[in-house]
């Protein structure tokens, strides 16, 4: 009998694929990718605002494990939060409330733990700060640095 018999047997046949699906769900390669992932839908939410207010706003989204599959919360910074262009061209991300002076990565991290949630990747318009970074490592996720439109 070969391993894979043997494992079949261990873990019940199909049950080993949804397991071993899991948990390739959850290496590092694959955060890397949907962090990157995450950056070009950024990028493409970002770019929606005019000039100015791209260089005035940050978009970000971080991808949260639900226990159950992902989703996709975005959130906006300072006191107006998503812009109504960003929010009008949503495709399933969740939007996060807004917290008047909260970063948008600390709105998107707030709406996160609030739900028991827990971040997986993420990535914003601008460059992420030191605290909301080690909030998502901290946590085993991963953050998409890619460079910036100037």
């Amino acid at each position: 009998m070969g391993i894979g018999a043997i494992v079949g047997l261990v873990f019940g046949g199909k049950g080993l694929n949804k397991a071993l699906n899991k948990a390739l769900k959850f290496t590092r390669s694959a955060k890397i990718a949907s962090a990157a992932q995450i950056g070009r839908r950024v990028d493409e939410l970002h770019g929606k605002l005019d000039d100015v207010a791209q260089g005035q706003r940050t978009t970000a989204i971080i991808r949260a494990w639900t226990g159950k599959g992902f989703v996709d919360v975005i959130a906006g910074s300072g006191d107006r939060g998503l812009d109504k262009k960003i929010l009008g061209a949503l495709n399933g991300e969740k939007p996060a409330p807004n917290i008047k002076g909260l970063d948008a990565e600390q709105n998107a991290l707030a709406y996160i733990k609030e739900k028991g949630w827990k971040p997986y990747a993420g990535a914003a318009s601008k460059p992420v700060c030191p605290w909301c970074q080690n909030e998502i490592f901290n946590e085993g996720g991963v953050w998409s640095e890619r460079p910036r439109r100037p």
